[in-house]
């Protein structure tokens, strides 16, 4: 279609997603320009670890990208791996003996932004998954603002600053920033069906209307997507947004009716409209959603501790102007204080820049001419209350507590709530400018007024940055570095000191200035400083990595691989190898790297390993736990410390591989079972001297019959054999049985497993603990063992039952618009 003046709205929407398409492309520049032999990711931090090392004295570029290259990566590509067989990735095989993988929620199997890593080569996905969120973070925010009525050059103003906010660069190869795109594409889906229904009258309005139809699926796919992105929390925040725009319409619409009973009722018809569409999402995400909860009601509650309490630090406001000013992970140049004193990600998530701040605090001074006043005012008022919340201001955190879910998130997960708040108040803010008509003599009092506060504002931030910097200024490094750190921290200062100014005199420029082509100009100018204060500043803060480091097979991996055939390994140090980047290599180790575990194997790891949380880090070994884990070999710095126990199989610079002599088959059988009624129980059977774990098994039931039964004392030849080990399927053979008996099974004991003896289903207990046993009868037995969780079963059904739901809806709807008038 040819784009003339006869189609402005799709005119503007259009130059809108290519002004936005160009910045992200600008901002991505540097690993599109390497993409021949670089990756646009953290992987080079496989230097830093022993096995994974091609080289020496390796400084990554980014060491704050481990989560994404030990995590995420890894993730992605089992997934990739498993649909690419046909399979639903529901286990990770390769972590904790075994480990939910789907219902960990961060796996992401089904986001729309995993979806390019299951179609392209993996560094093509990595570039277009970032420019999808990207995109889609700042194109919906801005066609929000545009639905509201703003103009395009304040609403791409609003667009670019939450698209470039701290919270979505710094996460942004994490899954975070993909769940922030629900905000403001759920914000504009809800306003476009508010402005029609105000457009048309409260009292005429019909849902079956195609616009309203239309956003209200719309609607229903926005939160598909962030309930399928994989964050709960930043998604349960962002909801709470929605839902609080959502209210404060629905009032406005029954308070612009004059508060009739008529209009109450469209009102609350329109509200169970937006529920009912929210259940839908919701069943759509059952697929997801359930065995998540599965996987939460099955976790220890011990690790979440007193950080998700915890509150921002009052010193840390002039990082809301100068982000670098104890150095950047991103730029090697700068003394690097993390660890010392903050952590960049979780400090500056919260940055917007200082333009928008200005603005937002220009448009609280003149807020009363304002049209978007009523929204200025919202938006405004969560922030502030943001800011009470986040900085516990006045001791006021724990009333937020009365929300249901609060008091168990960390509130860092909160801020895309104060991004998205504040870039839509200095759009809001802009806009006015562009808009104000007084004569000269209103304008130049204002615009000193401006520029006063403006400058009052600069000095305050400067101030307070050079005390900051004072405050925590690097010590115990050579000359060299401070130098070089201080030319580098002096550049961030005056740049962005110099840039907020040119801001300052722009803002006040477009109170008096007359001419559209002049404030259009203005307007630009603002617009550009945003995208410098953000993108620009952040641009290369995401990493580039030289493609032999990604994933590199080493030798050591190599003979690691060839000589333990897929047996479980016992990992001595997270430097050696961390989890999960060993199921890149599919080695099966005990560690695990997740916000969730499976209680009783966390708990049997910490007791017999000396585990630390979350990367599960061993700190000691014996042999109970050596057998109860299964463990056939273990990876270690030291080759003397456990003679007699091992026997070393190779080692290369910084390792060794040493077998364990006494290693207990991960899957045998055995003729003695003891039954307990209790953890305790269990644990101290276990720990008796003399307990034989090749003859014995541990049992937990709570059937008052099988206390304590011991079956007969005749040993019996293990005859158990593998037939086939898949990550989801384990099939074993149990031939020429003489007596009944259990197969032993070091496999996490996780609802959802199952299995079957010669075609005939058998219960699977819970044995030494952690793992799983089932029973064994005389003769030949075939076992299968194998996932099917009904958690999943049952969140297919409901996925597709309200997929069903929602087209039958869809189809009715437009039936019903077909359907002729009648007249009277």
């Amino acid at each position: 279609m040819k784009i003339t003046r006869t189609h402005p709205v799709l005119r503007d929407t259009l130059w809108g997603a290519i002004t936005i398409s160009a910045a992200i492309l600008i901002f991505l520049s540097t690993p599109l320009s390497k993409i021949q032999d670089h990756v646009y990711s953290g992987a080079d931090m496989t230097q830093i670890f022993v096995l994974s090392s091609l080289t020496q004295n390796y400084r990554p570029q980014n060491t704050l990208y481990f989560d994404t290259f030990e995590q995420h990566e890894p993730w992605l590509m089992f997934n990739r791996e498993m649909l690419s067989q046909g399979k639903i990735p529901l286990w990770n095989p390769y972590n904790a003996n075994g480990v939910p993988h789907l219902a960990n929620y961060q796996s992401a199997v089904f986001s729309i932004f995993s979806l390019p890593f299951y179609v392209l080569p993996f560094k093509w996905a990595l570039l277009l998954s970032a420019f999808m969120k990207l995109f889609g973070i700042g194109f919906f925010t801005f066609l929000f603002l545009k639905e509201l009525g703003l103009r395009q050059i304040p609403a791409l103003l609003g667009g670019f600053a939450f698209m470039f906010a701290g919270h979505n660069i710094v996460w942004l190869d994490w899954i975070n920033a993909g769940v922030t795109v629900m905000l403001p594409a759920c914000l504009f889906f809800a306003e476009r069906i508010f402005s029609r229904v105000e457009h048309a009258s409260i009292h005429m309005f019909h849902v079956s209307e195609p616009v309203i139809v239309a956003s209200l699926v719309g609607f229903c796919a926005s939160l598909l997507v962030g309930l399928l992105t994989g964050q709960p929390e930043t998604f349960y925040f962002c909801f709470l947004l929605i839902a609080l725009y959502v209210l404060f319409r629905l009032i406005g619409l029954w308070r612009g009716a004059r508060f009739g009973r008529a209009a109450l009722w469209k009102v609350l018809r329109l509200a169970v409209y937006f529920s009912a569409v929210g259940l839908l999402a919701a069943g759509l995400a059952a697929i997801q959603i359930l065995p998540f909860l599965e996987y939460l009601s099955n976790s220890p509650n011990e690790h979440r501790g007193p950080i998700w309490q915890s509150a921002a630090s009052s010193d840390w406001w002039p990082l809301s102007l100068y982000p670098n000013l104890l150095g950047s992970p991103g730029d090697a140049r700068t003394i690097n204080l993390i660890g010392r004193v903050y952590n960049y990600n979780e400090i500056n998530d919260a940055y917007l820049n200082g333009m928008c701040l200005f603005l937002s605090v220009t448009g609280v001074l003149f807020f009363r001419g304002n049209q978007y006043r009523r929204y200025f005012a919202f938006f405004g008022g969560v922030a502030l209350v943001w800011l009470i919340y986040a900085g516990n201001l006045f001791g006021l955190k724990s009333i937020f507590n009365i929300i249901p879910g609060v008091s168990f998130s960390f509130y860092g997960r909160s801020v895309p709530i104060w991004l998205f708040a504040l870039s839509c108040c200095a759009a809001f803010t802009l806009n006015h400018l562009l808009e104000f008509t007084g004569k000269v003599r209103r304008a130049l009092p204002r615009a000193l007024m401006t520029a006063a506060l403006g400058l009052t504002l600069l000095s305050i931030g400067a101030y307070g940055a050079y005390q900051f910097v004072r405050k925590y200024s690097p010590a115990g490094y050579d000359a060299d570095a401070i130098l070089s750190h201080a030319d580098v921290l002096t550049t961030h200062i005056t740049t962005i000191t110099v840039s907020c100014g040119i801001g300052i005199a722009v803002v006040a420029l477009l109170w008096i200035a007359r001419h559209n082509w002049l404030r259009s100009g203005l307007a630009g100018t603002a617009l550009f400083i945003v995208f410098f204060q953000s993108g620009m500043l952040l641009k290369d803060y995401n990493p580039t990595s030289e493609d032999r480091f990604f994933y590199p097979v080493t030798p050591a991996i190599q003979e690691i691989q060839k000589s333990t055939a897929g047996q479980q390994l016992l990992v001595m140090s997270n430097h050696l190898l961390p989890p999960d980047l060993n199921m890149v290599y599919k080695l099966a180790i005990t560690g695990s790297y997740d916000a969730v575990d499976v209680q009783y194997y966390d708990r049997l790891s910490s007791r017999m390993f000396d585990t630390t949380w979350p990367e599960h880090g061993v700190n000691r070994v014996n042999e109970l736990g050596l057998k109860l884990f299964g463990i056939d070999s273990i990876i270690t710095y030291e080759l003397d410390t456990y003679n007699g126990m091992f026997t070393l199989v190779t080692t290369g610079p910084g390792y060794a591989l040493m077998k364990y002599n006494n290693a207990l088959s991960k899957y045998h059988a055995v003729v003695n079972a003891v039954f307990t009624h209790s953890d305790e129980e269990s644990l101290a059977f276990l720990e008796q001297p003399g307990l034989d774990l090749s003859k014995t098994v541990i049992i937990q039931s709570h059937t008052a019959a099988q206390s304590n039964l011991v079956g007969t004392v005749q040993d019996e030849p293990n005859t158990l054999k593998i037939v086939s080990e898949a990550a989801t399927r384990i099939v074993l053979d149990a031939g020429g049985r003489v007596q009944p008996g259990y197969v032993v099974l070091a496999k996490t004991y996780y609802p959802g497993w199952k299995a079957t003896v010669n075609g005939i289903p058998q219960p699977v207990y819970r044995a030494n603990y952690a793992f799983s046993a089932i029973p064994l009868q005389p003769g030949d037995n075939h076992i299968e063992f194998y996932y099917a969780p009904d958690s999943f079963k049952t969140g297919t059904i409901i996925s597709l039952a309200s997929m069903i739901t929602g087209l039958v809806l869809i189809v009715f709807t437009r039936r019903y618009q077909k359907r002729p008038t009648t007249s009277a």
